[in-house]
């Protein structure tokens, strides 16, 4: 397996971990329709979890296609990430941004989670996935 895949356990799939990451809430970013917010995992890496609700995107298609650019650029820019549970929500702004817009957008979230770490202190890991 390598470094950048995206295995289970980067991924936050019990509503547990959900209420724990509203409730704890330690950061957010807002870009344009997107909004991530954080909390400290007790795990040695981040894991995303998305909530794009059918209100906001109306089509299955289209909420597949954002959370699988979403989960690309997480796994791109995993190694730079905390030990951070992160959520994803989709605001419903969203179907005012065009399909290709997603992918700079997405970026530009995770981007910005980072430069808050990193201004935080946090030394940044120079490993990259391919792609990055």
């Amino acid at each position: 397996m390598t470094d950048c895949d995206y295995p289970r356990r980067y991924r936050i799939t019990e509503k547990k971990d959900f209420d724990r990451v509203f409730s704890a809430r330690s950061g957010s970013v807002r870009v344009r329709a997107l909004v991530a917010i954080w909390a400290p995992n007790s795990l040695q890496h981040p894991r995303l979890g998305m909530a794009a609700s059918r209100k906001n995107l109306r089509t299955a298609v289209r909420r597949n296609r954002l959370r699988r650019i979403l989960r690309e650029t997480f796994r791109l820019h995993r190694t730079r990430l905390p030990a951070i549970d992160i959520v994803i929500m989709v605001r419903r702004e969203i179907g005012e941004v065009a399909n290709d817009a997603w992918t700079p957008l997405s970026r530009d979230l995770f981007q910005r989670i980072i430069h808050r770490h990193q201004a935080d202190g946090r030394k940044p890991d120079n490993h990259q996935c391919a792609g990055s």
